[in-house]
């Protein structure tokens, strides 16, 4: 039976699994994982992320996301990647990320709503996409 830190550890490793009905939500010590990263899953909802409360760092680029709904559950996030999803509406998305006040790192490049921005993307540091208070 692994120790504390080595079943989070393990639980740090494990990404979304789609299963029926939707996705396996979380290992059993997911309030303990910091990190997550499940690229190219054809993830297109954040529901599951509720147990994460302890998650600072989200990569979830290249899937199916068209908001952040569920994303405020994370209160610890640092950092968020959601680059080439499907998200087409920028002011919701600030207001979905705007009560995570540690949040230091967005990058949401290469979604529908980027086309209209110079360079045909934004900087993981623009600053209309921090959330007031972040440093």
């Amino acid at each position: 039976h692994p120790g504390k830190l080595g079943s989070a550890l393990m639980a740090a490793m494990v990404v979304p699994r789609r299963k029926a009905g939707g996705w396996d939500t979380a290992p059993e010590d997911a309030a303990l994982v910091e990190e997550v990263s499940a690229p190219a899953r054809g993830i297109a909802s954040l529901a599951w992320l509720r147990p994460f409360a302890s998650l600072q760092q989200l990569d979830l680029c290249h899937n199916r996301l068209t908001c952040l709904d569920g994303i405020e559950a994370c209160a610890l996030l640092r950092s968020i990647d959601v680059r080439d999803n499907l998200l087409d509406d920028p002011v919701r998305m600030v207001a979905q990320l705007g009560g995570l006040k540690r949040l230091e790192r967005i990058d949401a490049r290469q979604n529908p709503f980027s086309r209209h921005f110079t360079g045909g993307g934004m900087s993981p540091t623009t600053p209309a996409l921090r959330p007031s208070g972040a440093v």
